[in-house]
């Protein structure tokens, strides 16, 4: 998703846009549960200048509802994402041990990933399936002036 020249934005306005991508894919979800709001972090772009240049993370999940029905979450995901701008490039088992339902999709509009996972309980201690999801954006440059180094 990184291109070879990171396109300028602020730092607020893409923080504002990964809770703005969140609330849409919680509406295409459309189950209650248990829901672990968006913690949002800014990350660094690898070898880039960690003054001027940015990534944010966001994760969140939702337990509570049947397996079933985060099943049909899950398809609803992989049905409406393309319709809302979204690309999506992997859906199936994921390439692990537990093979658990993933989706991973990019938004090109905006410059942001998915990946969602389908966990099941596990014999190691999660007691409840959830949905798990993890927002990230490409790497961006702060606009002349400001400095993300202090964000991290």
């Amino acid at each position: 998703m990184d291109d070879d020249k990171p396109e300028v934005r602020d730092m607020d306005e893409v923080q504002s846009r990964s809770l703005g991508l969140s609330r849409e894919l919680l509406q295409i979800i459309d189950l209650k549960g248990d829901l672990k709001q968006p913690a949002t972090a800014v990350g660094t772009c690898g070898e880039r200048d960690d003054d001027k240049f940015y990534r944010i993370h966001s994760a969140w999940s939702l337990a509570g509802p049947p397996i079933a029905e985060l099943e049909k979450a899950m398809v609803r995901l992989k049905e409406q994402l393309p319709g809302r701008g979204w690309d999506i490039s992997t859906y199936g088992p994921a390439r692990t041990k537990s093979q658990q339902l993933s989706l991973v999709a990019d938004f090109r509009e905006d410059k942001f990933s998915v990946n969602v996972e389908l966990l099941e309980p596990s014999p190691n201690g999660r007691k409840r399936a959830l949905l798990y999801v993890s927002l990230a954006s490409a790497c961006f440059e702060v606009p002349e002036g400001k400095s993300a180094k202090y964000e991290y």
